[in-house]
């Protein structure tokens, strides 16, 4: 079995400190599903933030990472997730 490689876009808040997290991450989805065709189902987030996501991320796998930088999110589409949230 060929695994397809997963791609990452990087979304991030440069306006407003109180779109973030939540709007922010809104508008990357609907950004993300615009330009790929597709709503992504995985993301990586900074530490902190995955509570606050919570009722908006229904259905995708979220992780916290210490490794993406404050007021940024990561997403991506992967065939191989089942949208499970960890």
């Amino acid at each position: 079995m060929n695994a397809k490689p997963v791609f990452w876009m990087i979304w991030f808040e440069d306006g407003k400190a109180d779109k973030y997290p939540v709007q922010t991450f809104i508008e990357g989805v609907a950004y993300y599903a615009d330009k790929y065709g597709h709503v992504p189902n995985r993301a990586e987030v900074p530490v902190g933030i995955m509570t606050t996501l919570a009722d908006v991320a229904d259905g995708m796998d979220i992780k916290e990472s210490p490794t993406v930088l404050s007021r940024h999110i990561y997403l991506t589409f992967d065939p191989g997730t089942n949208g499970s949230k960890t």
